[in-house]
């Protein structure tokens, strides 16, 4: 071989040469920086994910703090409204004794009226019967004298 042509093929692995460390070089500052920003994208969402797991771990503190107020309020509700509804079965069962205590009173009274009332009746219902008794006597003598009248008339009818 020539010294040129081994010159000139010494010259074109060199250049071949620089050419592919520079191809090395480049490739190698391309995957620094797609490994550069791949590491910031990770760690752009590890943060936002930290981010987003810190703000549902608050939204789920103030539910379950919200959750506890609520059943607290219900429990305060459920004994105030048993506490109501105590006094009002026991001033129901207060009026109920009172109307059953009016009601057998009314009874009582209607009972007394109504045995004066029979009583009165009977009464009355005697001295009618006195009356009609009276009457009836008066009304035989009445008609015991027409009878007479009347015979006697006739007897002496022509």
């Amino acid at each position: 071989m020539s010294p040129e042509l081994a010159e000139d093929l010494s010259r074109e692995r060199d250049a071949e040469i620089s050419h592919l460390r520079a191809t090395v070089g480049a490739l190698r500052d391309a995957l620094d920086a797609a490994m550069a920003e791949r590491t910031s994208a990770v760690e752009r969402a590890t943060k936002a994910a930290e981010e987003e797991i810190s703000h549902l771990r608050a939204t789920v503190s103030a539910l379950r703090d919200e959750f506890e107020r609520v059943e607290q309020a219900k429990e305060i509700e459920v004994k105030e409204l048993q506490s109501r509804m105590t006094e009002e079965r026991q001033q129901l069962r207060a009026t109920v004794g009172a109307l059953r205590d009016q009601l057998e009173q009314a009874r009582a009274e209607h009972d007394d009226a109504l045995q004066r009332q029979r009583s009165d009746n009977r009464l009355e219902v005697q001295e009618l019967r006195t009356t009609i008794a009276v009457l009836r006597e008066q009304l035989e003598r009445v008609n015991g004298r027409t009878h007479a009248i009347d015979s006697a008339q006739r007897g002496s009818a022509p």
